[in-house]
Formats: structure tokens, C-alpha cells, sequence
């Protein structure tokens, strides 16, 4: 159980069942006028009008409070309190503990939980909620999300393509209103790359960002990751092998209508997870009431479908809503939002179906490429397929609820997480059941490794927890723990199922040395094959090591043998030293070293590149 935040107290409360409020916010709030700005095919709802919340009495304390979003902790007897707490809405956190869900409400919604049988922990005296941080203070706007990504193309036109692959649900209904969807390709441009074709001879690794956009660290994350791929290439050895064999796609807002909603709020975002559309806004959990659609709205009523749980696999199960007003609202039909059949469209075209059948009982084979990595908040976990599946919280799932590939999926989870020991799981494993995602869909249908980052501390970690958190904590803690787990997934995407089984070279370096018209090269390689996170289920049990292996100028999959090759004892340190012969003064040539472990079993990790030149240490 999590321990609670030192600045404050909670007190877990019984009350008698209040006096429910007659009503909620009607449809009068469709007239609220908003004014739109273009950039480039996004448009941003700077200058939005805001409607001031409503005070209203506390009937369990007699206290005048706003009806703003606030962090409460929710009590569950078991796993039907947790799917009666998804039907009516409520806003849960996907940071949990083991008889409790954090969960983003107000003072009429923890009246309605309340009357319900739940029992509801806030801070003493009910006088004021564990708030929510409420400023977007140095976040990016829509529109300057979009100017960036503009601008990175025109300075980087070798490396960078940016596609537009479909429209937003308003811009669906409008040709006028809404944005485009944008997609980002990064890679050393020869023909044929950055193609929207499946057959393509580079592996692809996809990010995603802002499905839900009031998490506004994901957006930030997947612009600092297109940043350091675009300043590496050419200075970074790391980034520049990267480049030159895999292409990275990066979605730094998936629902751009939704995050322009979130920026209306100026200086305090709108808390809109799911996307625009308006189409269905009766509550069925209360009669006669909306959805909520001003700017200032409780997030548990706001219109829209959450586009997680609308993806068009395990459409409508558990872990969803059919409640419009839900935050996990699931949609009318599966993939019925534009954003999401043009990201089913987008996976289609950019991944090779590798599982070829219609159910789930085979594998995707060894040989599978692709990583697509969605990114949310917040809770540190990393979440593998199935998301869907029904086991209980804190106990490993079943076989029968695991996915054809769950060993893979959990080796390369584990192999990510030994950088930021985010929990690695299932999501009924280590959060709550989740039904139509597109980790899911991704997996089923075309064979990816497809995994959910949740980015950020839970409660106890502030101010760097929530779907707001402090800008700063952007550069101290997000990315620092994010950065090295995405390089590697992207250099696994060559084969995301057999290449993490290997072992992780933790450290290397390299000095040259002239020798006649060649160099004396000793390299130092650190090897682990427990380079796994601690924290999650069904850790894989690491291997003993066997050698090292290094390549020259070429990669190992281009290459019909390393250059050179050295044994490992029960040391997982190896010095090496490797003649490289030449025609020309090595001090003036750059040569590039591939480095690599194996282990006993067979299984090779993911390779790290050096450059070296005589006389100077390898970068």
C-alpha cells in the first residue's frame, strides 16, 4: 500500500448517504464560443472563454468549496467495486494500491460515490481535496508542438518527414474546424524510406503521445526524444548507427483535438482525456443530466471517447464504459473515432502483419520486427498485451490470459525497466483491467511489441506526480528515466523478441593506436545478462555470459562474422585488443566498432556503437 504524502493527512470517512445534487450542468454550455487560431494544419484554442466553477456545499461537512478536480483515495471490496467506479466514470489513476484506486473527483462526485456504499479518504476535515497541480505553466501548446515539428524538417530535410495521416474528429465533421493528424519520420533518408508501405528493409519503432491529452509530460517527452535523435545524428556514434538502419516514427499529439481543449484553459488546462466528440452526451448514470462541456468542467463528466479504449480489439470488455460522460467511455462501435481508424490505418502501414491468423493462439515468430510504444501518465509502470485480460491485481495471470508471446514481451518490458524499474506487467497485474487499446490492437493484429509507458510518480511523489506536474520535473526526473529505455527499445526493433533475450553491454570503451597504416585497438566491454528491472512479474532468469563480439564498420546482421571474438570468464569485464589494418593513416579515419554479448544460450543483445581514431579515446 502506498504510504501517504507527509504535507497532509487523510482520514478515511463514513457518512451517511447525501442528498445527491438535483442535477449537472445542461446542454446550454454548447454555445460556449471559441475562437481558433491556424499554424500549418493545426489550430490552437488560444483566447477560449472560461466559465468560473460553481461553488457548492459540502452536505457531509457543511463547507463551501469549488467543484474543482482533486486526488482522493477510493476504497474497493473487490474487483466489482472497480468495475461500478469505471461505469460511472470516475477518473482513476493508473497508480493504485492493493485495496484502494487514487482517483481524480470533486465534491458532488465523492456526494454520488459516497451514496453508492464507497468509502472515500480525503484530507482531514473534507475542508479541501489533495489538489491537483493546475498550471501548464512552460508546457507546449498545440501550436507550437506543431511549429516545431516544422521546424525540425526544414533544418534536418535529409532526416526528417513529417505525414499528415488523417484528421480529427472535428475536422471530420468540418473541413474548416479540427487539425490534421501528424506523424514525425525520423531515419538517414535513402528511396524508399519514410514510405507509408509495410515492405520496407528498416525495422520501425513508432511513439506515441498525448492519446490522453491532459498527461502533458508525454507530449514533452516524445519533442525532447525527436530532439536528441535529430542533434545525435553526426555527433553521437549511438544515434547515428540508429539512424542509419532503423526509421523512428514519433505521434507527439494523437489527439489533437483533445489537446486543444486541454490548452484552453490557459493557465489552468482543462482535464480532457478523451477526444472532442460531442456526438452522445447523455449521462446514463444520471437521469436527465449531460456531459460536461465548458472549459472548467469535473474531467470524471466531460464529453468525448477515450481513444484508448476504442481501438477495434477486445472492443466493449472490461475496463470500459458505455457511459458517454465516462472518462473511459469506450465509443459506439469499435474504432468509430477518426483519430483511431486513422491510427489502425497508420500501424497497417507501417508494420508487416507477422502473426497471419485471425486468433490468438500461435506466436509471432522470432524473426518479428517493429516496437510501438505509447506513452501516458502517470505511476512508473510499463505495461505489455494483454492489457485486456482478466486476472487480479498483484498476482501473475494465468497462461491462458497471456499473450502467444508473453516471454518475449516480458524480456524486452524487463530489459527497458532496468533503467527506470518501472513495474513491468499486465495491467490488471500491476494497475486495472483495460479493454480496446491500441497496445492491444497492435500486438493482435499485426504481431508488434507493443508496450504502455506510464510516466511519473504516483501521489507520494510530488510535486513530480499527476497529469500536471511541475514543467521542471520534465528535464530532472521524466527524461533521464525514459531516454535510455526508449534507445534501447529502438535498437531492438529489429527483432523485438530474440534480441533482449542477450545480454546488455553496460559499458565500453576503446583507445587507438597507430600501427603502421593501421591502429592497436583495445576495447574494455562491461556485460550483464540481470540488466532487467526488479519490480513487476515474471522476471526472465538471466543466463550465464559466454563472449563478447565486435564488429567492424559493419553491424552484425550485415556482417557474415565479427572481427573479433572473446571468451568470458565468471568476470562480465573483457579487455580486447584488435588490429584494424588500413590503407590510409587511421588518424585520420573514423572507423566505427559494433560491440555485442552473448550468452550461454545462444542469445545475442543489441549491439553498441563506438567510433575510434588513432591516438584518442572511442566515443
Amino acid at each position: 500500500m502506498l504510504a501517504c504524502d507527509e504535507r497532509f493527512t487523510f482520514v478515511k470517512t463514513r457518512v451517511a448517504p447525501p442528498f445527491l445534487f438535483a442535477g449537472l450542468a445542461l446542454m446550454a454550455t454548447l454555445g460556449l464560443a471559441i475562437w481558433l487560431e491556424s499554424h500549418r494544419g493545426f489550430t490552437s484554442l488560444d483566447g477560449a472563454t472560461t466559465v468560473p466553477t460553481v461553488a457548492r456545499t459540502d452536505a457531509n461537512q457543511g463547507l463551501t468549496v469549488d467543484d474543482h478536480p482533486d486526488i482522493v483515495k477510493i476504497f474497493l471490496r473487490d474487483q466489482a467495486d472497480l468495475d461500478r467506479l469505471v461505469a460511472i466514470g470516475v477518473e482513476l489513476h493508473e497508480k493504485r494500491g492493493s485495496d484502494f484506486v487514487w482517483a481524480t473527483t470533486t465534491i458532488s462526485l465523492i456526494q454520488k460515490l459516497r451514496a453508492q456504499g464507497f468509502e472515500v479518504e480525503t484530507p482531514t476535515g473534507d475542508a479541501s481535496i489533495a489538489p491537483v497541480s493546475n498550471s501548464n505553466a512552460g508546457y507546449h501548446s498545440l501550436s507550437e508542438i506543431g511549429a516545431h515539428m516544422d521546424e525540425l524538417m526544414v533544418k534536418n530535410p535529409s532526416l526528417v518527414r513529417n505525414v499528415v495521416y488523417g484528421i480529427s474528429w472535428r475536422k471530420a465533421r468540418n473541413p474548416a474546424d479540427g487539425y490534421d493528424l501528424k506523424t514525425m519520420c525520423i531515419t538517414n533518408r535513402r528511396p524508399g524510406d519514410c514510405t507509408l508501405n509495410p515492405n520496407t528493409n528498416k525495422p520501425r519503432f513508432l511513439l506515441m503521445a498525448a492519446v490522453h491529452p491532459r498527461e502533458l509530460a508525454t507530449s514533452e517527452m516524445a519533442m525532447r526524444w525527436m530532439d536528441y535523435l535529430l542533434s545525435g545524428y553526426g555527433t553521437d556514434p549511438e544515434v547515428t548507427a540508429l539512424l542509419d538502419s532503423s526509421e523512428i516514427w514519433v505521434i507527439p499529439v494523437a489527439n489533437p483535438d483533445g489537446k486543444a481543449l486541454v490548452d484552453s484553459g490557459a493557465g489552468q488546462p482543462k482535464s480532457q482525456r478523451k477526444n472532442a466528440d460531442t456526438s452522445r452526451v447523455i449521462n446514463t448514470e444520471i437521469a436527465g443530466a449531460t456531459c460536461d462541456l465548458s472549459p472548467t468542467a469535473a474531467s470524471w463528466n466531460l464529453a468525448g471517447v477515450d481513444l484508448n479504449r476504442n481501438a477495434s480489439f477486445r472492443w466493449g470488455l472490461a475496463g470500459s464504459s458505455a457511459n458517454p460522460c465516462s472518462a473511459f467511455y469506450r465509443g459506439q462501435a469499435p474504432a468509430s473515432e477518426p483519430e483511431e481508424q486513422a491510427l489502425e490505418s497508420l500501424m497497417r502501414a507501417l508494420f508487416r502483419d507477422q502473426r497471419n491468423e485471425s486468433g490468438l493462439t500461435s506466436a509471432a515468430p522470432l524473426t518479428t520486427t517493429g516496437v510501438m510504444i505509447s506513452l501516458h501518465s502517470y505511476g512508473n509502470l510499463l505495461l505489455i498485451p494483454f492489457l485486456s485480460a482478466k486476472c487480479q491485481y498483484q498476482q501473475p495471470c494465468p497462461a491462458i490470459e497471456r499473450a502467444p508471446n508473453d516471454a518475449g514481451l516480458r524480456t524486452l518490458g524487463f530489459r527497458m525497466a532496468y533503467y527506470n524499474q518501472f513495474a513491468v506487467g499486465q495491467a490488471p497485474e500491476i494497475m486495472y483491467q483495460a479493454s480496446g487499446t491500441q497496445d492491444d490492437w497492435a500486438y493482435a493484429t499485426l504481431g508488434v511489441a507493443s508496450y504502455t509507458f506510464e510516466v511519473g510518480a504516483d501521489p507520494d511523489g510530488q510535486p513530480c506526480s499527476g497529469f500536471t506536474p511541475i514543467y521542471s520535473c520534465n528535464d530532472s526526473v521524466f527524461w533521464p528515466a525514459l531516454r535510455p529505455a526508449l534507445l534501447y527499445a529502438a535498437k531492438a526493433a529489429r527483432q523485438p523478441y530474440a534480441i533482449p533475450s542477450g545480454p546488455t553491454v553496460t559499458a565500453v570503451s576503446a583507445t587507438a593506436s597507430p600501427s603502421g597504416t593501421g591502429a592497436l585497438v583495445s576495447v574494455t566491454v562491461s556485460l550483464a545478462d540481470d540488466a532487467l528491472g526488479s519490480v513487476g512479474f515474471s522476471r526472465p532468469e538471466p543466463k550465464s555470459l559466454d563472449r563478447v563480439e565486435i564488429y567492424l564498420d559493419q553491424p552484425p546482421w550485415q556482417s557474415p562474422r565479427p572481427a573479433m571474438t572473446g571468451s568470458l570468464s565468471a568476470l562480465n569485464t573483457l579487455s580486447l585488443t584488435l588490429i584494424i589494418a588500413g590503407n590510409q593513416p587511421v588518424t585520420t579515419t573514423q572507423r566505427t566498432l559494433f560491440v555485442r554479448g552473448c550468452n550461454v544460450a545462444g542469445a545475442c543483445g543489441p549491439s553498441t556503437a563506438l567510433w575510434i581514431k588513432a591516438g584518442s579515446h572511442a566515443q
